[in-house]
């Protein structure tokens, strides 16, 4: 059977493109076994990044020309061949970001025989690995707040600086966090120059994420993540995610409780068992005596009262 090549491009933003690749990974079964090509067109700054979500050899990340035939615009905001655009499905049944990008993925499938897909996530071994070399920098180690503060690029949310440092700052006191914008003498991303898939893989392990639906996001659709997080709280001023571990939030302030928590880390706060051994072992000291001296006492009491009735009687 002769190779099947599908040509599709994206023009916009990094986080589009990863989008694109968590569905990829959805097929990639599938485009190998059937000997399917796939030749993705985007601009050639997001080729180094992009190429570490690449699931498949089937897969070709090449450079975006306006000029030349690229295929298919896999974009949400693609209203020629998708009856729903993406900024006016508000009142829509499609009103949450992940169910709109099922739906437009599976609708892609079905123009072009692929087989469709049930939910926006995937499955990498390599962010476990990528975690475990990572992870050799304690700041990124069992992060108890990891905050994507990172400024959006689609107008999808207008951060408060000022706002978003102070609660970055309280937080710092009493937990681990780590941001992925630099806010000053606090550890960030890109003190080391990480990338998206590195931030996915410091995901795996935190427990609790604070978002910026930005270009960062796409990576936590990983299962390692979603499975083991507590919550994500995901900062949109239009749509919410339908992920039942994100959280749709707007104001930076509604979070000051998670400051008031009286557990001082979620992860990495410590208990001296020793001190509970050495209670329990003093308690049980304690009962055994009271076990067996004091119905002693009681009888030595008793004895004492009969032998006074006695004198009283004779």
């Amino acid at each position: 059977m002769p190779t099947k090549i599908i040509k599709i491009y994206n023009e916009y933003h990094l986080g589009d493109q990863i989008f694109n690749f968590i569905f990829f990974y959805n097929i990639k079964d599938y485009i190998e076994k059937n000997d399917i090509v796939i030749n993705y067109y985007c601009k050639k700054e997001y080729h180094s990044q992009l190429s570490e979500f690449k699931c498949s050899e089937n897969i070709n990340i090449l450079d975006y020309d306006s000029g030349q035939d690229n295929g298919f615009q896999l974009w949400v905001g693609n209203s020629n061949d998708f009856r729903l655009h993406a900024y006016n499905y508000k009142q829509s049944e499609y009103n949450k970001y992940d169910t709109f990008y099922v739906s437009f993925f599976n609708h892609f499938s079905k123009l072009y025989n692929l087989p469709e897909i049930e939910k926006l996530e995937y499955r990498d071994s390599d962010l476990l690995e990528r975690y475990d070399r990572i992870s050799n920098k304690d700041k990124y180690l069992n992060v108890d707040f990891l905050i994507l503060n990172s400024t959006p690029k689609s107008n999808q949310y207008v951060k408060d600086d000022v706002k978003w440092n102070k609660l970055i700052y309280k937080l710092a006191e009493k937990y681990k966090v780590v941001t992925s914008e630099k806010v000053e003498g606090i550890p960030c991303t890109c003190d080391d120059h990480l990338t998206i898939k590195d931030i996915a893989a410091i995901s795996t392990h935190a427990t609790k994420i604070i978002a910026i639906n930005s270009g960062v996001v796409p990576g936590l659709f990983n299962q390692y993540t979603l499975d083991n997080v507590d919550s994500i709280y995901c900062f949109d001023d239009l749509n919410p995610y339908n992920h039942s571990k994100f959280i749709h939030t707007k104001d930076i302030e509604d979070l000051y409780f998670l400051v008031d928590s009286k557990k001082e880390s979620f992860q990495s706060a410590q208990f001296d068992y020793s001190f509970y051994f050495l209670f329990f072992i003093i308690m049980g000291v304690g009962m055994y005596f009271f076990i067996m001296f004091i119905p002693l006492k009681i009888i030595n009491r008793l004895r004492w009262f009969r032998l006074q009735m006695q004198r009283c009687c004779t």
